[in-house]
């Protein structure tokens, strides 16, 4: 095995792909930095996971293959400087396994490029954490697709921040489960834009929306609300409505709320 870093710098595909899990083990951090992208992506997955927690914090992972970046460990994955896991292909981020995906820092998630995020598997999405949903960002939500959010528990969409929750588009918005909706607190209704609001479908009015939450709506939210989203409100929905939201209605919309 190569023992000086010149000498792995000179290392072909073929003698890159002989390496043992020993031979791993036994190089150096200032060795594993030494490794082009190019060499790197010769690595298996086996091989990628018999490096150290020092030595994989050096490596370059640019060019690495899902299968290949299914070596990478949750003992590996936090200590991943956020360049590593920026520098993952958005096609292959998919192949990193649930358990190392769930230890990612927030500084690694925040990093997380929205093509990669648009690469998540919606398993990869339904594991994400508090902390981590916490410190996602606007431009990330946006492109998280459908069948990703609909993968979410209600206790990680009640972890979405406010911020993050401002990037939902309208098609997001009715794709979402009503009781995703449901489990929305009131600081993330209060923050949806108007447009959001009115994506929200007859269906999830009439059976997600609570009364605490139409009591966190702004009157602008609820004048925004269509006359077919109005008239699927309870009893109790519309008693929840306060004066002020009242008197931005239309006619239309009041009718329709009477309805």
């Amino acid at each position: 095995m190569a023992t000086t870093s010149t000498s792995i710098s000179n290392l072909t595909q073929t003698l890159i792909t002989a390496l043992t899990t020993a031979d791993i083990v036994d190089l150096t951090a200032a060795q594993a930095g030494t490794f082009s992208a190019t060499q790197a992506s010769y690595l298996s997955a086996t091989q990628i996971a018999a490096f150290e927690n020092d030595d994989i914090a050096k490596l370059t992972l640019t060019n690495l293959a899902a299968s290949q970046v299914a070596g990478i460990s949750k003992d590996h994955a936090p200590i991943l400087s956020a360049t590593q896991v920026a520098a993952i292909g958005a096609s292959a981020i998919s192949g990193m396994v649930t358990a190392a995906f769930s230890t990612l820092t927030t500084t690694q998630t925040v990093a997380l490029t929205t093509a990669q995020i648009a690469g998540l598997s919606a398993t990869q999405m339904g594991v994400m954490t508090a902390d981590q949903l916490g410190k996602i960002t606007a431009s990330q939500v946006a492109v998280v697709p459908v069948a990703s959010l609909q993968a979410m528990t209600t206790a990680q969409i009640s972890n979405l921040n406010t911020g993050a929750v401002s990037g939902l588009t309208t098609a997001q918005v009715k794709g979402i489960y009503t009781n995703q909706i449901g489990a929305l607190d009131t600081r993330i209704i209060a923050a949806m834009t108007t447009l959001q609001i009115n994506a929200l479908s007859n269906d999830y009015i009439a059976a997600g929306v609570s009364t605490a939450q139409i009591v966190a709506m702004s009157a602008a939210q609820v004048s925004s609300l269509a006359t077919a989203q109005l008239s699927k409100f309870t009893t109790l929905q519309m008693l929840a409505l306060e004066t002020t939201d009242l008197n931005t209605l239309t006619t239309a919309q009041v009718t329709a709320l009477a309805t």
